[in-house]
């Protein structure tokens, strides 16, 4: 997903045979080389389903890019 320049990427683990999944995410200025990597904002909190996880890890990584959007240059060095 790429949001205001910024690409977005997300994914979703499943914890060892539990059914339940952990969001990882990534968030990449376009063009640029440097990835920043980022933990779920409440690392205990499980999802039931893989896209339930990828949905709350876009929905907060565009909150990242709304409340860093000043420092967006320090994004894409």
């Amino acid at each position: 997903v790429t949001y205001k320049s910024q690409i977005i990427k997300a994914a979703a683990f499943e914890l060892a045979d539990t059914g339940r999944f952990l969001p990882a995410l990534s968030i990449q200025g376009e063009g640029a080389d440097d990835v920043r990597f980022f933990d779920p904002p409440c690392p205990d909190a499980l999802f039931a389903s893989a896209s339930g996880a990828i949905e709350d890890a876009i929905q907060f990584a565009m909150s990242i890019v709304d409340r860093e959007e000043s420092t967006l240059p320090a994004l894409v060095q």
